[in-house]
């Protein structure tokens, strides 16, 4: 999809516009104050252009609260060939593939793909007994799923087999039933890349993921909800990705960063194209149980996103000054996160150190910085209550440990991410979880409030009813929402 509609650019352009303004001002203020110290010169700019990139976020976040389009129900047309990338993944696998054959969608009209890439256990043999269609790449040194997504494609391409989109799914993955189903419905209204939504498959394991799932609730209301709205296109989770074939085969996959989804998002939008959002579509991913593998995980992140920032920030600039792209300039904010995490981290020590000895002058006064900092504790419990997740995931002191040790690690990772870019040994996180989707959507049915409950619940019924029929789908169905 093209940069969206007359309202859309109209819309997109007000928050970007603050970001935009703020660069020019932050020259000015280091050019017309008088400097107290000498190193206002840089000091100064720098607490500007933070600034203006924090404003900006909190002018997005005010469009968190509007409601998702969903696409209009229409016959299934789209023909998917659903890809997935796996090392080592024996334990896990086979519910995923399970909860893709469960899909409320002609069967006829999707296959499923895995990669064994340098597989040393038995992925290959149960993915095959699953149901899915399995190749085995053996290729010491060059492992990373974006270099399995590009071998898969090359294989699935060679069967000769014609299809309209692809779908990409981490094998510890579980899909709700109306996935394909929703899909297709976008890509029958002309929208080329869609990221579904990215529920936590395991929220209630551990305090880490409870701290994870608060954060990934946050980013589903607050960060791409908001650009979904504004047109400003979504940001790809690597996981839930769906891709038009025309588009895909055009650009080519040809990624091979630690971000993968990152880079083909990036390479999407300079092209024209940008991302939407499914709310409907939901995954259900499993994330690190202890802080120590999200730290390792985030890291890898960082090291993609700064590896993609260098590759193509200019083109992204250059993109968003020459088409006046709103687009591109939320794109180039978002690669650039390794770089302002990594200012931050600077900017957070020095002004530690200019407590005691002051050595540059601060931006306004000193208590701006607490009052900017609550709606960002505060949303997080907004988005809890608006997806109908439990206040204790807020309130449990575990889970702000794990937030408030995450947040403070966040600069940290960015700044180690721009020193260490050039690394290319994918760091596999371990997933043990061994749900079914019942199992998994229980949890939620259980953490839901009632409230919730029966009006999440209707549109896995009436997926599962069409699939098997009324009687068997109440035997079957489990309630499922991550919202």
């Amino acid at each position: 999809m093209g940069p969206g509609t007359p309202r859309e650019r109209t819309q997109s352009r007000l928050p970007v516009a603050v970001l935009v303004g703020i660069l020019p001002v932050a020259v000015l203020v280091a050019i017309l104050i008088p400097a107290r110290f000498p190193l206002d010169v840089v000091m100064v700019p720098v607490q500007v252009l933070l600034l203006g990139i924090l404003l900006y976020q909190l002018a997005l976040n005010a469009f968190g609260i509007q409601t998702v389009a969903t696409p209009p129900a229409v016959p299934p047309r789209s023909r998917f060939a659903v890809l997935v990338p796996a090392h080592n993944e024996a334990a896990v696998i086979p519910h995923l593939i399970a909860s893709l054959r469960a899909q409320a969608y002609p069967a006829a009209l999707f296959k499923i793909f895995v990669v064994a890439d340098n597989c040393t256990d038995e992925t290959a043999t149960v993915a095959r007994v699953a149901g899915a269609e399995v190749f085995e790449r053996h290729a010491v040194g060059q492992g990373g799923k974006g270099r399995a997504l590009d071998w898969l494609l090359t294989r699935v391409w060679e069967t000769g087999e014609l299809f309209d989109a692809v779908t990409v799914f981490d094998a510890d993955n579980l899909v709700s039933p109306t996935f394909l189903r929703t899909m297709d419905g976008h890509l029958q209204r002309g929208d080329q890349v869609i990221q579904a939504y990215l529920g936590t498959k395991n929220p209630d394991d551990s305090w880490m993921t409870r701290a994870i799932c608060i954060e990934y609730v946050y980013m589903n209301r607050f960060f791409q909800r908001p650009r979904h709205t504004l047109g400003l296109g979504t940001a790809l989770g690597g996981t839930g990705m769906c891709i038009a074939v025309p588009l895909l085969q055009r650009l080519g996959w040809r990624c091979e960063s630690l971000t993968e989804d990152l880079e083909f998002q990036i390479r999407a939008i300079l092209a024209g194209a940008r991302a939407t959002l499914s709310w409907e579509a939901i995954v259900y991913d499993e994330k690190p149980l202890s802080f120590v593998a999200a730290l390792r995980q985030r890291l890898r992140w960082m090291q993609g996103f700064s590896s993609v920032a260098y590759r193509y920030l200019a083109r992204l600039l250059f993109r968003a000054v020459q088409s006046a792209d709103p687009v591109a300039w939320d794109a180039a904010l978002y690669v650039g996160t390794p770089i302002w995490n990594g200012l931050g981290f600077i900017l957070g020590l020095s002004a530690v150190l200019n407590l005691f000895m002051p050595f540059y002058s601060f931006v306004g006064p000193r208590w701006l910085s607490y009052v900017l900092s609550v709606p960002f504790l505060v949303l997080p419990y907004v988005g809890l209550r608006l997806e109908g997740l439990p206040p204790r995931f807020y309130f449990s002191l575990s889970t702000q440990l794990g937030r408030s040790l995450l947040a403070v690690c966040s600069p940290v990772l960015g700044l180690m991410g721009l020193f260490t870019f050039r690394t290319r040994r994918w760091v596999k996180t371990e997933h043990t979880r061994s749900l079914t989707i019942e199992e998994a959507t229980r949890q939620y049915s259980e953490l839901l409030r009632p409230a919730a409950r029966v009006e999440d619940l209707r549109p896995v019924e009436v997926a599962l009813e069409e699939r098997w029929g009324p009687e068997r789908s109440h035997k079957t169905r489990e309630p499922v929402s991550s919202r």
